[in-house]
């Protein structure tokens, strides 16, 4: 089973935010302070304040703070002492974390802006490409969220080329 967890950061400042630091371990802690942008701090601690809640509520993980995240050969996060796999994406205003149980997991949420397709030509598939340019109903953020989400279910992140791959459309 997945369970998929999201906030919405709009209205929380890191200064009242910065006290739930404590949940995590000193060099986490640390990690976060190096983020230049009060949003970015945010963002980053809300993750992890819905990877503990996921972890308590689908783990029966009884601790306060969240046990040290590793890190795989191409950044994945993981943590040795649970069952279950998770993922953490932000964008924007919002916070995404996904548990499962099933196995790997990726997750990707996007802050949708105008774009020029041709910008992203180099991450799309040919075919892709050509369904971009012609079909009304393509919409390119649904096709990047899921190549992105993919990627990171895998476990290779970017190391993986988003045009390596096609989803098949409509997704």
């Amino acid at each position: 089973m997945n369970f998929i967890y999201l906030a919405n950061i709009n209205k929380l400042s890191w200064s009242v935010l910065q006290d739930q630091k404590k949940i995590l371990s000193h060099s986490a802690q640390l990690d976060i302070e190096k983020f230049r942008f009060d949003r970015d701090k945010c963002r980053n601690l809300v993750g992890k304040m819905l990877l503990l809640y996921s972890l308590q509520r689908h783990e029966q993980f009884q601790q306060s703070y969240l046990p040290v995240i590793d890190y795989g050969l191409y950044r994945k996060p993981f943590i040795h002492s649970i069952e279950g796999n998770f993922n953490i994406s932000h964008a924007h205003d919002w916070v995404a974390c996904v548990y499962s149980t099933n196995g790997e997991v990726g997750i990707d949420i996007e802050y949708v802006t105008p774009i020029n397709i041709i910008d992203y030509q180099n991450v799309m598939t040919k075919n892709e490409y050509q369904i971009a340019l012609n079909d009304p109903h393509f919409d390119f953020f649904q096709l990047w969220t899921l190549k992105e989400a993919i990627m990171k279910a895998q476990g290779q992140g970017f190391y993986l080329s988003p045009s390596s791959f096609e989803l098949p459309f409509p997704f």
